[in-house]
């Protein structure tokens, strides 16, 4: 005779499918290791290559990324050695105009903008560069254009003191003339070579007031001889005057003097 317990049944079914759905667990992951085994883990290349080499291929890949990235940055100015922007720093008021004719009243630094008309007002300018520093007088007016690496400072009137230091990347012009810096000479270790330009009577004149500097013209369009702006000579004042570009040509203490009059050029040596 037969006794019905209520909930028994239930209860076995319950533990056998239990069973089951652990014995299917087995089994599967009995099969994923034997796939495993026969067909080697993902990022792996061989069946056989050991645990942890899933770590190495990552860090490669972080290595190559890192390489990208520091290329990536290399591209831009600034970094990586190339030249830093060159600052303006107003004493005053800088009366900029740019090329679609609008004035522009600036007080605070900027960055030099190329091609456009600087003029310092109420006081002085000053262009700070990573290897030049130019100070411009009242009322001076100079343009700026950049020629392949370097900076061409066309001076229309006034005067600019300047300090620079060897390879300044720095070249200075007026009217159809450009004076290349081919060596620059401090006159001490680490130092700088100083002195001021200026446009007096449709001529630069560069007066030297420590170390030496070649330059190297090219008035219009044609290059000229070098000439040396150098310290002078002990019975002199101690700075070296030399006028370049005007109508007529004339130096004091080294060098040589290059003039400019209707286009020709002349070369005149001491």
């Amino acid at each position: 005779m037969l006794f019905y317990i209520p909930g028994r049944y239930h209860f076995q079914e319950k533990v056998n499918l239990f069973r089951k759905l652990k014995l299917g667990q087995m089994a599967a992951r009995t099969h994923n290791q034997a796939m495993l085994f026969q067909f080697g883990a993902p990022g792996r290349r061989f069946p056989f290559e050991p645990f942890g080499t899933e770590r190495k291929t990552m860090g490669r890949n972080r290595f190559a990324v890192l390489v990208l990235v520091a290329v990536f940055l290399c591209s831009f100015p600034g970094i990586a050695g190339a030249e830093p922007p060159v600052t303006v720093i107003p004493n005053g008021v800088v009366n900029l105009t740019e090329q679609s004719g609008r004035i522009v009243r600036l007080t605070t630094s900027f960055p030099l903008k190329p091609m456009c008309l600087m003029e310092a007002s109420d006081g002085t300018c000053i262009i700070q560069g990573s290897k030049f520093s130019l100070t411009a007088e009242n009322k001076s007016m100079a343009t700026f254009h950049r020629v392949g690496d370097k900076w061409v400072m066309t001076l229309h009137s006034g005067r600019v003191h300047y300090a620079l230091r060897p390879a300044s990347p720095i070249e200075f012009a007026h009217g159809h003339a450009v004076y290349e810096l081919r060596e620059i000479s401090p006159a001490e270790a680490n130092g700088n070579v100083t002195g001021i330009v200026a446009v007096v009577d449709d001529k630069l004149v560069f007066t030297n007031l420590a170390g030496e500097m070649v330059l190297a013209p090219t008035i219009a369009g044609v290059e000229a001889e070098s000439v040396v702006v150098g310290p002078a000579a002990a019975e002199m004042s101690g700075t070296t005057a030399m006028a370049l570009g005007g109508a007529e040509a004339a130096a004091v203490g080294a060098g040589a003097a290059v003039g400019l009059s209707s286009g020709k050029s002349s070369v005149s040596k001491q």
